[in-house]
């Protein structure tokens, strides 16, 4: 995992101003991992959290970004303590931490977004699970459809069920829409380091399949698919 620097704290930004009005609220917390809004999924759900309160006076978010992995576990604890309605985990790096929040603060609401790996059944436990691979589906078939050179690739995170469920989707949409096609694809390997966020070895990565004729990269796994792009 990559580790932040060493004695930085978490940022909290909020998202909603407090109503007078309000008799109560209902606050939510978000806790990314390290990358922050950096990564895209982060960004995503961070933006849709945005979406729902802005038009509900009596809600309020906030966003929590550990410096560093060994503070998920303390960032969640914190939505606990100051007794948010609900806490959202955003990264499947935060799988261990939420499932031991969640058995330690039964009183609270918690939710994983995307684990890679089953949970166990917790009540206050909700986990929210998409179909990666049926877009992944729908990149490759749109790059079947607009490859001029008929070479497209992929470049995905670790060797992992996840990048296996993106690279199957994405090669199987190529070939559906242009049989024949040719699909190169690489996982970033486990001696670059800095899984899910090394946007140096994913860019150098899509050159050299460019290199070899590709005029369509897909860009999968965290910043390394963004360094691809």
């Amino acid at each position: 995992m990559q580790a932040g620097a060493s004695g930085a704290r978490s940022s909290v930004i909020p998202a909603a101003t407090p109503t007078p009005g309000c008799r109560s609220e209902f606050r939510v917390a978000f806790i990314t991992d390290v990358a922050g809004l950096q990564s895209t999924g982060d960004a995503d759900g961070w933006r849709g959290v945005g979406d729902a309160v802005r038009d509900r006076p009596c809600f309020r978010a906030r966003l929590i970004v550990p410096s560093r992995p060994s503070e998920y576990r303390r960032a969640l604890q914190s939505g606990a303590d100051a007794h948010d309605d609900l806490v959202i985990a955003a990264s499947f790096l935060l799988t261990d931490a939420v499932v031991a929040a969640a058995r330690a603060n039964p009183g609270t609401r918690f939710v994983l977004v995307d684990p890679l790996v089953e949970t166990p059944a917790l009540r206050n436990l909700a986990v929210l699970s998409f179909r990666e691979d049926q877009a992944a589906y729908l990149a490759g078939a749109l790059a079947g459809m607009v490859t001029q050179s008929g070479v497209i690739a992929g470049v995905y995170g670790p060797d992992g069920a996840m990048d296996h469920a993106h690279r199957l989707g994405f090669e199987h949409g190529a070939r559906n829409a242009r049989p024949g096609v040719m699909v190169l694809g690489a996982y970033q390997p486990a001696s670059e380091g800095a899984p899910y966020a090394n946007p140096g070895w994913g860019a150098a990565q899509a050159r050299a399949f460019i290199a070899q004729g590709a005029d369509v990269i897909f860009g999968a796994g965290g910043t390394t698919g963004q360094g691809a792009l």
